[in-house]
């Protein structure tokens, strides 16, 4: 069981470092509002509640490359951004589209509580 969950966690990394995504350190977050952008708030020093977060990236990977691809993952300056987008903490996904956001979810959730928000806005604003 617990070798499963590494192999898991380990193989969501390696999705998330392989896909283009963008990590976004400066102070200065650049979105770009022609598309839909998925911002993505890491933990890292509490990677594991990061798991249902992983495990919704890889599903919407596959029906959504480009989402992904386009993807940015904010580990650095994480309460400026946080606060930004009225988000209570990390691990925290983020939708924008249109200097809008979309959807908004943070906190210990379940992978279908994030990827089925996620996808709604993605299928309306296609």
């Amino acid at each position: 069981m617990m070798k499963g969950m590494l192999l898991l966690l380990f193989s969501a990394l390696f999705i998330l470092t392989s896909s283009s995504c963008s990590k976004a350190e400066s102070p200065d977050l650049e979105i770009n509002e022609d598309i839909q952008q998925i911002l993505f708030f890491s933990d890292e020093a509490n990677y594991r509640q990061e798991v249902a977060y992983y495990d919704a990236i890889i599903e919407l990977k596959q029906k959504y490359p480009e989402a992904i691809k386009n993807m940015k993952i904010i580990y650095e300056n994480k309460k400026q951004y946080l606060d930004q987008f009225e988000l209570e903490r990390s691990p925290a996904m983020v939708l924008v589209y249109e200097d809008q956001t979309l959807v908004k979810v943070d906190g210990i959730v379940k992978k279908d509580q994030i990827i089925e928000p996620i996808e709604n806005a993605l299928e309306q604003y296609e």
